[in-house]
């Protein structure tokens, strides 16, 4: 691996070259992913990492595709030279699984021997299958019994909450509603299930305040329809908190593999019918392939932060910005007012 920090296009990117022998041309492969690159060569770049050895791998078969660029895998043996943050950071982040983890939606016998003694979902007055109305506190065995792509169409989600946390799912809630969630896009009908059993297992772990998946598919492909993929979504409790964002953003990438980017929206935003079909971005944060990064988009949060609070006149909605998180690095000054009730000037101590 080399830095390639004179690159017109990312000034911290990084190149994979390969040696075929001692005796012949250097060829050059591509370079670390973008995301990766961010975090790793501001380490290599002030020598608190060294990479020793770079061993590349054979791709993953399963995600190897005739018509799109594929990654290849890369093995690093780095040495750690200064244990700076940048370095955990970037070490922290290279750990994660690229790929998604072959451990997907495992499950224990007992736990299926659970799922196999639960109750139909009664009928509610939507059209979600949801843990809370068949009175289901297990939700990996609920997620067993119920898998999504066996699910009739004329249901819309397969659902699971925590009562501790209990979330209002597809009913709307009185503003002023600060809920969001972190989406899984585009998941093939033959793996839908395994990744809501993924999913049921955050939430009960306490990672997410929800979950849901599109319900579903395999049936409709079993009678020779077409089923578009599916989609997995993830509830956090207040997209103001974006340490809190953040961390749930990891806990996928963890659970889910880095090789796709992540967004997350606002409920507010979907409550209000705002949908990047319409051609305005929707998202009110992203994380990139490879990276943890988290990648706020400012103009949609503000427009967010007000349809969350019901009335973009009254001001409210900055009211409780301030109060809830004016002690926090991720404060949000909509008024263009200063917000620091300290300064130091350059050169000096002097408390302003």
């Amino acid at each position: 691996l080399e830095r390639e920090p004179g690159n017109i296009f990312d000034d911290e990117a990084i190149k994979v070259l390969m040696k075929p022998s001692d005796n012949g041309d250097t060829l050059m492969l591509g370079y670390v992913s973008g995301g990766q690159a961010s975090h790793l060569a501001p380490s290599l770049d002030s020598g608190a990492l060294v990479i020793k050895c770079a061993t590349m791998s054979a791709p993953d078969l399963d995600q190897t595709s005739t018509t799109a660029t594929r990654p290849l895998p890369i093995t690093l043996e780095l040495q750690v030279n200064v244990n700076t943050t940048a370095a955990s950071n970037a070490l922290r982040i290279l750990r994660l699984p690229f790929y998604p983890p072959s451990t997907i939606g495992s499950v224990t016998e007992d736990q299926r021997s659970v799922a196999a003694l639960l109750p139909q979902p009664a009928g509610g007055s939507d059209d979600w299958i949801r843990n809370d109305a068949a009175g289901v506190d297990d939700l990996v065995a609920f997620a067993i019994a119920y898998p999504p792509s066996l699910q009739d169409l004329d249901r819309a989600f397969v659902y699971v909450d925590c009562p501790e946390s209990r979330y209002l799912g597809s009913s709307r809630p009185t503003p002023p509603n600060y809920t969001g969630k972190w989406m899984i896009m585009g998941v093939s009908i033959d793996k839908l299930d395994s990744y809501f059993l993924e999913a049921a297992k955050l939430v009960q772990g306490g990672h997410f305040i929800a979950a849901k998946a599109s319900a579903g598919g395999a049936i409709e492909q079993q009678r020779g329809r077409n089923k578009s993929d599916g989609v997995i979504i993830m509830y956090t409790n207040d997209f103001r908190n974006r340490d809190d964002v953040q961390r749930a953003g990891e806990a996928i990438k963890s659970r889910f593999g880095a090789n796709r980017e992540y967004f997350y929206k606002t409920d507010a935003s979907t409550l209000a019918n705002k949908y990047s079909s319409q051609g305005k971005p929707t998202s009110a944060y992203r994380m990139k392939m490879g990276g943890t990064t988290l990648i706020p988009n400012e103009e949609v949060m503000k427009d967010d932060l007000l349809a969350a609070g019901g009335d973009s006149n009254s001001g409210s909605v900055e009211a409780a910005i301030f109060r809830d998180h004016s002690s926090s690095s991720n404060s949000i000054d909509l008024r263009g007012k200063p917000t620091s009730a300290f300064r130091m000037k350059m050169g000096g101590t002097t408390l302003i």
